[in-house]
């Protein structure tokens, strides 16, 4: 959905979806946030592809879309505790920070 928000050709929606599944072929859910990584595979597959998109928007979008999926989550009743995975608290990165340069 993303990508369809972000207005990529169906080449990189498709590269993105490979990067996604390649990455998780060989690490577990449990241990990396889906989400993160999707978004990881999006700024990936676009700038691979010749499509790029700015990191802003991406990051944005993606984060849109992370927050409605949760609020929705809620509504229905299902906390995103009880899920199979536990989620990894995302990491939030200041660009004038002293972690961001690392």
């Amino acid at each position: 959905e993303a990508c369809r928000i972000l207005k990529l050709h169906r080449v990189a929606t498709a590269t993105a979806l490979v990067f996604f599944h390649r990455f998780y072929a060989k690490h577990s859910f449990g241990k990396h946030d889906r989400f993160e990584v999707a978004v990881a595979c999006i700024l990936l597959a676009a700038k691979t592809e010749e499509a790029p998109r700015k990191v802003v928007a991406v990051l944005s979008e993606c984060h849109k879309l992370r927050s409605r999926a949760m609020r929705m989550s809620r509504e229905n009743g299902n906390s995103p505790a009880s899920s199979s995975t536990s989620p990894v608290p995302p990491t939030v990165l200041e660009p004038k920070s002293e972690e961001f340069n690392k």
